[in-house]
């Protein structure tokens, strides 16, 4: 028996080992896709990693750091569209900034370039940003790939519309309103995607405010020609209340202020 005993606490001690090596080779070295094959390879230099239980969150929290791109920032962000309560319904292009400044994703409709559907409407989605924690700009921006199907009908017909609505964090969930409730509001937003010119300043903006929000992106594989874009606005309108939607103008739309959140 005695000699069997020590069998198995040697046999323990040895997993134990194996079990704590293993461990640190995970945590320290984060999963990135390669560009072979879309595999999953170790990549030590990003790391992203949850930050404190989940009474300790605002929303849920991220810290992105090891970022090459845009000179190794700190960032964090909050997961939520309503880190605070929207807008009075009165005030609707403050509505409309807030809820962009907010989303994380947005549905993004293209018309369709691609058999059988060609001239159809086509409806994906996708994350957005419009800045960083420090500054909000109100111009939806996206990180896109040409092997998108919404891209390929961008390629054709670069006009696009997207919506975002309260529904997409928890605020119309605790007042207990639908999605197609007037008073959880929605803005929808019409105009043509522009590719940014790589290097240029608001191309280097763009990747930081959509790494900012999103920081996983900043992983994906070089592969798929990943390229950064705006939609150039040419309507904005807002539902939040009873009685229909309110036209917003462009130019009030951007001057608008929000809080700092």
């Amino acid at each position: 028996m005695g000699v069997h005993n020590v069998k198995i606490s040697v046999l323990l001690t040895i997993l134990t080992f194996i079990c704590t090596v293993s461990s640190v080779w995970i945590t320290s070295k984060p999963l990135q896709r390669t560009t072979s094959g879309d595999k999953f390879s170790r990549r030590p230099n990003v790391v992203i990693r949850p930050r404190a239980t989940t009474g300790e969150m605002n929303a849920n929290r991220y810290v992105l750091s090891g970022l090459g791109d845009i000179n190794s920032v700190k960032l964090s962000m909050s997961n939520d569209i309503d880190s605070e309560d929207p807008p009075p319904h009165s005030q609707v292009t403050k509505m409309a900034r807030y809820i962009v400044s907010q989303s994380l994703w947005t549905s993004f409709a293209t018309i369709s370039s691609r058999s059988p559907t060609t001239g159809s409407p086509f409806a994906t989605i996708l994350s957005i940003s419009d800045g960083t924690k420090e500054k909000s700009t109100g111009i939806p921006y996206f990180y896109m790939t040409p092997q998108d199907l919404s891209v390929m009908d961008l390629q054709v017909n670069p006009n696009a519309s997207i919506v975002m609505s309260l529904a997409q964090g928890t605020y119309c969930d605790s007042h207990k309103y639908d999605p197609e409730d007037p008073r959880c509001a929605i803005v929808s937003i019409t105009g043509h995607i522009v590719k940014l010119k790589i290097g240029s300043s608001e191309e280097k903006f763009a990747k930081a405010a959509i790494f900012y929000k999103h920081p996983i992106m900043s992983t994906w594989p070089k592969s798929h020609a990943w390229f950064c874009a705006k939609l150039e606005i040419v309507n904005i309108l807002v539902r939040d209340y009873f009685g229909g939607v309110s036209n917003i103008n462009i130019d009030e739309y951007f001057n608008a202020t929000l809080p700092t959140y």
